[in-house]
C-alpha cells in the first residue's frame, strides 16, 4: 500500500492545488487536498457509514491517524489533527464535500 505522503503527491500532480485547496473544476473543486484521499477510501468501502432516519447513507466518517495528520497538517491551518473526525458526502450535483466535525 502506498504511503499517505505518496498519495498526497499524486493528488497534487493530478490537481491544481493552491494553499492546500483544489482549484480545478470538478467534483473536488474548492475542497482541501485531503478530500480526494479520503474519498478514495470511501470508494474502497472503508470508513464508518452515516445514515439518516430513513436508513439512507448520507456520509462516511473517518478518524484521522498520525500519518494522515503529518501529511495534511499544513492544510486549513492544521485543523486535521490525529484523532479528529472527518465526514465526506457527495451532493446531488456530484460534488464531494469534506468536513472536519470533531
Amino acid at each position: 500500500m502506498d504511503s499517505v505522503k505518496s498519495i498526497r503527491t499524486a493528488i497534487e500532480s493530478e490537481f491544481d492545488v493552491v494553499d492546500g485547496i483544489i482549484r480545478n473544476p470538478g467534483k473536488f473543486e474548492g475542497e482541501a487536498v485531503w478530500v480526494p484521499y479520503f474519498w478514495d477510501l470511501v470508494m474502497d468501502g472503508e470508513g464508518e457509514e452515516v445514515f439518516d432516519e430513513d436508513g439512507e447513507r448520507v456520509a462516511t466518517r473517518f478518524q484521522v491517524d498520525a500519518e494522515e495528520e503529518e501529511t495534511f497538517s499544513d492544510v486549513l491551518g492544521g485543523e486535521l489533527a490525529c484523532g479528529s473526525t472527518v465526514e465526506l458526502f457527495e451532493d446531488s450535483q456530484g460534488f464531494v464535500v469534506g468536513t472536519i466535525i470533531a
